[in-house]
């Protein structure tokens, strides 16, 4: 195998983040990264500024969303990690559906999905995983 048919290590830390991405997902639906507010703190600040102001940390939806999507980003990122090039676009927009899925519900997990978003697309615009992965 010569140096041009090598598997680029950037598609490999690709897989990976993207991976996180999905494990950052299906964490979220599940409800293992909510927070647990202080009930005196919550009620305080409700009876001072009004009902509406307080967020209540119970699940709004969007959980088997979450869920979904990170299952499918999950599996896509697996054919990434064995070299199907397509499946590049398909995780630009689950992540890209991701990330806007949590930013509406207001989860603080948007900043991390964001993150994880750009962390793994950038490796896929190198020039060597581009050329791996072009048909």
């Amino acid at each position: 195998m010569t140096g041009r048919d090598a598997y680029p290590w950037q598609i490999g830390l690709a897989a990976v983040v993207w991976m996180a991405l999905g494990a950052l997902l299906i964490s979220s639906g599940i409800g293992f990264t909510g927070s647990d507010a202080d009930t005196e703190q919550v009620d305080k600040i409700s009876g001072s500024l009004g009902a509406d102001t307080v967020v209540s940390t119970a699940q709004h939806g969007g959980g088997v969303l979450w869920i979904l999507l990170g299952i499918a980003v999950l599996l896509v990122a697996a054919l990434l990690a064995i070299g199907q090039g397509w499946s590049r676009y398909v995780l630009f927009a689950l992540g890209f559906t991701a990330v806007i899925a949590l930013g509406v519900a207001a989860r603080w997990e948007v900043v991390l999905a964001m993150g994880f978003f750009v962390a793994g697309s950038l490796p896929l615009l190198a020039p060597r995983a581009h050329r791996y992965l072009a048909p």
